[in-house]
């Protein structure tokens, strides 16, 4: 028996220097494809020009693609960073003349169209890369969304930026035949789904034989395992940061008995303050592996029970518990990040404050404020996403309590 599958086109605008992302792209709607097309009788079509797009001849090369694609889409997804793009004779760059057509579209008819936006908050691989009149233009931009009223999100990484489009795409998806989006494409279960990459095409058949496809009670444990690993990797580094403020207090006491009535002992404070540096270099190199492994387990975590979360709809609350557990165990940990922010922001300001003692002191201590810096940075990325995986869960959870009162 033939089974409709409906269609959302996700069109992708951006520069050429967030590559990466555009490529991410198509592997988290490939993975979200896989579980929505069973669940949800739902896919998404990633539409780029690069796979959208054929030869041909207009006015300008921007017009070409605006022919082709033909605002033919339903989510709308800007990127930028550090480049605004080439200029066209309709706007200041491509990327620009693209979100102006998507967000006349959403100002004509806000139900048929989301519209969202990303900027890469990274630094270069090196400040030679900054072109000052584009820069210029992305804040000027940047700013020109604010003073339109679009909510803009910023990613560090793209790590942070997979589990944000994760969550977001899923949040469009819950609310799609509901707060927007009551018309759209339709395909049969034996008819062709349109090329979602140059060289593969899957049908819908595809989709339902997937072998590897994770269950809801998979994620869930994933997720659940993810985020006490979380835990754990928090509790490690808030024991090295208490480690390294002990040892700091005793060299500060050992420097108070370097000090002598007709001065300072300057040969015995010089190797207090070196023992001081090699304790912060120790901590800098256990931080340079504990936050990369805090990164992963937590991405690992908000990416599986966001994916759970729309699972979830197939079911008729009886694993209701297991959901509302995951969530809970999130949000304890945002709140044990949200407490220890504040604590190691006054540790890295009281480093930083620290007089400087040795030419080896210094450079420990740039290293340390360094660390601290990149680590309240990942707090602070925890406890946002953590926030966007929660609004997946309750919107899944209200979907179920919602059907059982109908």
């Amino acid at each position: 028996m033939a089974r409709m599958i409906s269609e959302l086109r996700v069109f992708v605008a951006s520069p050429d220097d967030v590559k990466e992302e555009r490529g991410l792209l198509e592997e988290i709607i490939s993975k979200l494809n896989i579980t929505w097309g069973n669940t949800r009788g739902l896919r998404l079509d990633l539409v780029r020009w690069e796979t959208h797009c054929w030869p041909g001849v207009s006015t300008d090369v921007q017009a070409n693609i605006n022919e082709q694609i033909n605002d033919n889409y339903d989510i709308f997804i800007g990127i930028m960073w550090k480049e605004f793009g080439t200029a066209t004779p309709r706007a200041g760059s491509g990327t620009a003349e693209e979100f102006q057509r998507a967000y006349e579209r959403y100002k004509q008819d806000p139900n048929a169209l989301r519209v969202m936006f990303y900027f890469k908050e990274a630094p270069p691989a090196s400040m030679s890369e900054i072109n000052p009149e584009q820069w210029a233009s992305v804040n000027e931009f940047r700013k020109h969304l604010g003073e339109r009223g679009v909510i803009y999100w910023e990613f560090k990484d793209s790590r942070e930026f997979e589990s944000l489009i994760q969550m977001h795409l899923s949040r469009q998806v819950q609310e799609w035949g509901g707060s927007w989006g009551t018309e759209n494409r339709s395909l049969t279960k034996n008819e062709s789904i349109p090329e979602t990459s140059p060289n593969e095409s899957i049908t819908c058949d595809d989709i339902t034989e997937i072998d590897n496809e994770d269950g809801f009670l998979d994620l869930v444990e994933l997720g659940t395992e993810s985020f006490n690993e979380t835990k754990e990797i928090a509790e490690h580094i808030a024991e090295a940061i208490n480690e390294l403020g002990v040892k700091i207090n005793i060299r500060s006491k050992e420097m108070d008995g370097a000090k002598m009535p007709t001065g300072v002992d300057v040969r015995m404070a010089r190797r207090i303050g070196d023992r001081v540096a090699d304790d912060m270099e120790a901590f800098v190199a256990r931080m340079n592996t504990e936050i990369p492994l805090f990164t992963k387990s937590l991405s690992t975590g908000i990416n599986a029970i966001s994916r759970a979360a729309v699972l979830y709809a197939d079911f008729e609350g009886s694993s209701e518990g297991e959901l509302i557990s995951a969530r809970e165990g999130a949000q304890s940990l945002k709140t044990s990040l949200v407490e220890s922010m504040a604590g190691v922001t006054s540790f890295r300001n009281i480093t930083d404050a620290t007089p400087r003692l040795t030419t080896k002191f210094n450079r420990a201590k740039r290293h340390l404020v360094a660390v601290l810096d990149s680590l309240i940075i990942e707090m602070q990325s925890a406890t946002n996403l953590t926030s966007e995986m929660e609004k997946v869960v309750d919107k899944s959870i209200e979907e179920i309590q919602a059907r059982k009162t109908t």
